[in-house]
């Protein structure tokens, strides 16, 4: 199968590319079935950590998307300051990456995808930076060294 297709069916309730059927929080990826990725967060790093969030619930009480719910959760997350070589050799070419939140709303703030090429890591991301707006590869440690830290899925 191919990544694209891979990315959907994860993406997507049923591969469907549409809004309606459009897995809204990270953690849905592996959580909703059909399951078709798995966290490895755990076991990519022994630092990790797991909280308790509350999904789409804003801090004024109100719904980051109206009428989807609240949605309770462990999250499992490798803390910025652990992102080291150990991590960076358990990367996969394809893992799905979370850039974590600390908001209690939401498990992650940004997504992207690892990948391998020229003996490098990179963070394969759509850029918002009004300098970018397009997909980039930025070196994956460069761009985590501020980051709160990572949640890492893995195709199925």
């Amino acid at each position: 199968k191919s990544f694209l297709h891979n990315l959907a069916r994860t993406r997507y309730a049923a591969g469907k590319v549409a809004y309606l059927s459009r897995r809204h929080f990270f953690s849905d990826w592996f959580a909703a079935t059909p399951r078709n990725a798995r966290d490895v967060t755990p076991d990519i790093s022994p630092d990790y950590v797991v909280v308790d969030k509350q999904l789409n619930h804003k801090p004024d009480g109100g719904e980051y998307i109206p009428g989807l719910g609240i949605h309770p959760r462990k999250i499992n997350y490798i803390p910025g300051r652990a992102i080291n070589q150990q991590v960076m050799n358990h990367l996969k070419n394809g893992d799905y990456i979370g850039v974590y939140s600390p908001l209690d709303g939401l498990d992650v703030s940004h997504v992207g995808i690892v990948v391998r090429h020229d003996e490098q890591v990179w963070f394969r991301n759509a850029s918002s930076l009004a300098a970018n707006r397009k997909v980039v590869d930025t070196p994956f440690m460069e761009y985590m060294h501020s980051r709160p830290g990572i949640v890492v899925l893995r195709a199925e």
